[in-house]
């Protein structure tokens, strides 16, 4: 069983020397004493929500130059093709975490199932989204992935902000453990448990009311140590973990 251990930090505030630039002799002095840099004053809300929409914005933008240029020079995809890729990061995004149906998004696309599997191999490898491949062996689990998530939950939430679209926060919360994980470690799909790393832990995420349900339900083929990966806790017990806990991986 894992049991992270978190090191804290005393963090004391250190002088900061400002120094003097003299504009007549152009020389360069430090002051004779310390001066304190002092934390800026609380911003107010709405120049939070603006300071918010312009980082939502440029992350945006960031995904429009990744997708319309890097992808279409990398990998020779026609300008004409560019939508059905946005498209595939906006169905991922809007839906609950996301089980790849590839006929159905094929269709919805209007392209051929071998042209949706190339754009989410070019997607991953652009770091706009990550896939998560069934557990096993044989050539189903090696083509097919069972789960997509965007890269990262900024992503997830430049995409359907400006939607006004908030996105489901089964989605949010993995999304968040994936990109933590996969760094470091093998994350494949296992079953009606969400994640199996390194074929060692088999890890379940949800909200604090989930409780070892599913993992009863595959204890016979179970070989892996449970875990719960809990959001809206502060303090873990037992084999639940608090799921931002999972983000000192990194």
């Amino acid at each position: 069983m894992i049991h992270p251990t978190i090191v804290l930090l005393e963090l004391r505030p250190q002088p900061t020397y400002f120094g003097i630039f003299n504009d007549k002799s152009g020389s360069y002095r430090r002051p004779r004493t310390h001066q304190r840099r002092h934390p800026p004053a609380r911003t107010h809300a709405s120049t939070y929500y603006r300071l918010t929409g312009a980082y939502h914005q440029r992350v945006q933008s960031v995904i429009d130059q990744v997708v319309s240029e890097d992808l279409t020079t990398i990998f020779g995809i026609s300008a004409a093709k560019v939508n059905s890729l946005k498209k595939i990061l906006w169905a991922i995004a809007s839906s609950e975490p996301f089980q790849l149906n590839i006929e159905g998004l094929s269709r919805d696309l209007g392209i051929a199932k071998t042209s949706t599997y190339h754009f989410l191999e070019c997607l991953e490898h652009g770091r706009l989204l990550q896939t998560v491949k069934a557990a096993g062996t044989g050539l189903k689990s090696v083509r097919k992935p069972e789960k997509l998530y965007l890269e990262n939950t900024n992503l997830l939430a430049s995409i359907t902000n400006p939607q006004r679209v908030d996105a489901s926060i089964g989605t949010v919360r993995e999304t968040f453990l994936c990109a933590a994980l996969r760094p470091q470690y093998s994350v494949k799909s296992q079953g009606q448990i969400d994640f199996l790393v390194d074929e060692r832990w088999s890890i379940g995420v949800g909200g604090p009311s989930k409780d070892g349900q599913q993992f009863s339900r595959s204890a016979k083929r179970l070989a892996s140590t449970p875990l719960l990966a809990i959001d809206g806790i502060e303090a873990g017990s037992g084999n639940r973990v608090p799921l931002y806990l999972f983000g000192l991986t990194r």
